[in-house]
């Protein structure tokens, strides 16, 4: 398969219809595969809050456009942010295991492409940070994760996320 700009164009034209304002396309052969790799395809005002994947370093590298990738101590403090733009001196980056995250999208028809260790569960091993999941934005995809992927997993004083959104 060719990553060309004719599928980058198509994705981000879905990405522009979506009302999360982003879309993934799965780039693995099958359900079966040792790793996970994505194309992400981002907007401008898309909202990915802070979250980290517990047993998985996550690579990011731009194929177009520019995000701010932020990162967080286990307060929600944000620590470090770096720029990432396709074709510059900074286009990828990796995230270790365990690290909070947050990108925000900077460019119309951004495309990430994503890699992470080890093959999908879908009982995966992603956290939110639910004390920074304040905005109605937010709190929208929370439940849209919650609902659309077995376990969705963030607590906060022993309570799921579904439960502290209740």
């Amino acid at each position: 398969m060719v990553i060309n700009r004719e599928l980058m164009d198509k994705l981000s034209a879905q990405a522009k219809a979506s009302t999360q304002k982003r879309v993934h396309f799965d780039l693995r052969n099958s359900g079966e595969d040792k790793s996970q790799r994505m194309l992400n395809v981002l907007e401008p005002g898309t909202v990915i809050p802070i979250h980290r994947h517990r047993n998985t370093n996550e690579i990011l590298c731009l194929l177009r456009g520019s995000i701010i990738e932020y990162l967080y101590d286990n307060n929600g403090v944000r620590t470090d942010s770096f720029t990432l733009k396709a074709g510059s001196d900074s286009a990828a980056l990796l995230i270790p295991a365990g690290v909070w995250h947050e990108p925000k999208c900077l460019e119309e028809g951004t495309v990430l492409l994503t890699v992470k260790d080890g093959p999908y569960k879908e009982l995966g091993d992603i956290d939110f940070l639910v004390a920074v999941i304040e905005s109605e934005e937010i709190k929208e995809f929370a439940e849209y994760v919650g609902s659309n992927y077995c376990g969705f997993q963030k607590q906060k004083n022993g309570k799921s996320i579904q439960e502290v959104l209740e």
